[in-house]
Order: C-alpha cells, then structure tokens, then sequence
C-alpha cells in the first residue's frame, strides 16, 4: 500500500486531535459507569472526606490514598476513599 502524504491547517488538526480525546474521555466514562465507578475531583474529595486542602495533599503524598492525574487534574476514585475510611487508614498520625 502507497502511503500519502497529507496537509492540514493548524486548526483542523486542532480539530482532529480534541475530537480524538473527546471519543477517548466517552469511552472511558462509559466504561466506569459499567463498572459502578465514581470519580471525585481534588475539591470534591476534600469536601466527601471533610478534610482541608493540605490534609488532602498530606495523605496523597503518605500514600495513604492514590491520586490519579487525568490530563492536568487529578482524581480519586470514590470506591477507594470509601475503603481508605472503613479500614480506617486515614486516623491517626
């Protein structure tokens, strides 16, 4: 098979690649909606454990809950915060 060579503007490659990512972020939450997985933001996950920002960042560092980057954000699956509170790995010091 030949291969072609093929020129596109800025834009429309701007274009294919956010249409790319936008199919990969639908199929991906389609996935964890099948699998019952919730995901929380940095702020939502402070406010779901009543914990301040630093604490958040504390526990993340001590590896006591695992932080999931997404693009520039980052996400904690509810399901595991749930598990880091009922093992009660989040008390003490």
């Amino acid at each position: 098979m030949q291969e072609r060579l093929m020129l596109i503007t800025e834009p429309e490659l701007t274009n294919l690649i956010t249409k790319a990512i936008n199919k990969a972020f639908e199929t991906l939450k389609a996935v964890q909606e099948q699998k019952g997985e919730e995901w929380l933001t940095f702020d939502e996950a402070c406010k779901y454990l009543g914990v301040s920002k630093p604490t958040l960042r504390k526990l993340t560092k001590g590896y006591k809950l695992t932080a999931y980057p997404v693009g520039r954000q980052i996400r904690y699956n509810k399901q595991e915060l749930d598990q880091s509170i009922k093992s009660k790995s989040l008390k003490g010091k």
